[in-house]
C-alpha cells in the first residue's frame, strides 16, 4: 500500500509539472506570436498581422493592448467599423490608456459620430463618461473592498456603542458610494451586454424584420447600438438617439463576443 501511495503521489507530481510546463509552453508560444504579429505591423503587413492577433483570441487569451493593436491593424486597412469594435473591446480592459482614448476619439471624429452618440441630453453623456472611467474587473474589486469596509464598521458600531456617533457619518457616506457604485456596475454590464458596432459600410434598419419591409433609418460604418431582441438572421437595435427597428445581424458584431 505504502508503494502504491507512493506510485500514485509520484504519478500526481509528474502530471501536475508536465501540465504547468505545457501551460507555461502555451502562453510563451503566445507571447512570441504576439511579438511577430507586432513586427508585422510595423513592415506594413496588416493583414498578415490581423490573421496572428486573431488566433490568438481564438486560443481564448484577451487584452486591452491586444485588441488595441488590433483595432490599429483595421484602421490601417481602412476597414473602419472593425477599428471601432477591437477599440470598443479595448477600452474595456485598459479606458484610461491615454493613445487608445486618442486613437478612439479620432476615429469617432473621423466616422462623424459625435453628434449621434450625445443625443440622449448631457445628462447622459456625463454618466456615460464616469462609468467609462472604470472597467467592470476594478468596479466590482472596489465594491467587494467597499462591502467589507461597511461591514466591519457596522460590526464596530454594534458592539462598541461609542463609536456609534463617529462611524455614523461614514457609514451613510459609504453606503450612498456603495449604491452608486453598484448602478455604475450594473449599468456597464448592461451596456456591454447588449453593445454591437456596425461593421458594414451603411445597413439599413426596417420597421420590421423583414427585407422587403420599408427602411426607417440607416446606419453609418462604426455606430454603437444596443441589440434588444434577436428574431432568426434579424436583430431589433436601439441607436443611441433612442431610435428602434430591425436589422440583418451580418451588418454588425457584438462588442462581448
Amino acid at each position: 500500500m505504502a508503494r502504491l501511495k507512493t506510485l500514485l503521489t509520484g504519478t500526481a507530481i509528474i502530471v501536475c509539472v508536465f501540465c504547468f510546463n505545457a501551460h507555461a509552453s502555451g502562453v510563451s508560444d503566445l507571447k512570441s506570436d504576439f511579438i511577430r504579429a507586432n513586427d508585422l505591423y510595423k513592415d506594413s503587413q496588416y493583414a498578415q498581422a490581423i490573421v496572428i492577433y486573431e488566433a490568438i483570441l481564438k486560443s481564448g487569451y484577451a487584452s486591452g493592448n491586444l485588441y488595441y493593436n488590433l483595432g490599429n491593424c483595421y484602421f490601417k486597412k481602412n476597414e473602419l467599423g472593425r477599428a471601432m469594435l477591437n477599440y470598443e473591446r479595448a477600452l474595456v480592459f485598459i479606458p484610461g490608456d491615454s493613445d487608445l482614448r486618442s486613437n478612439y476619439d479620432y476615429l469617432r471624429s473621423t466616422l462623424n459620430l459625435g453628434a449621434k452618440d450625445s443625443a440622449g441630453g448631457r445628462g447622459a453623456l456625463w454618466l456615460d463618461r464616469i462609468s467609462q472611467a472604470f472597467t467592470i474587473d476594478g468596479l466590482t474589486l472596489f465594491l467587494a473592498l467597499l462591502f467589507w469596509i461597511i461591514f466591519f464598521g457596522i460590526a464596530v458600531a454594534m458592539f462598541y456603542p461609542r463609536f456609534r456617533m463617529v462611524l455614523k457619518p461614514w457609514l451613510i457616506g459609504l453606503g450612498v458610494l456603495f449604491l452608486c457604485g453598484g448602478g455604475i456596475l450594473f449599468r456597464n454590464i448592461d451596456q456591454f451586454n447588449q453593445a454591437a458596432i456596425v461593421v458594414s459600410k451603411e445597413a439599413e434598419v426596417k420597421f420590421e424584420p423583414a427585407q422587403s419591409a420599408t427602411t426607417y433609418f440607416k446606419l453609418t460604418e462604426g455606430e454603437k447600438l444596443q441589440v434588444l431582441e434577436l428574431s432568426g438572421g434579424w436583430l431589433k437595435i436601439k441607436r443611441l438617439d433612442g431610435k428602434i427597428g430591425w436589422m440583418a445581424d451580418a451588418a454588425l458584431e457584438r462588442v462581448n463576443q
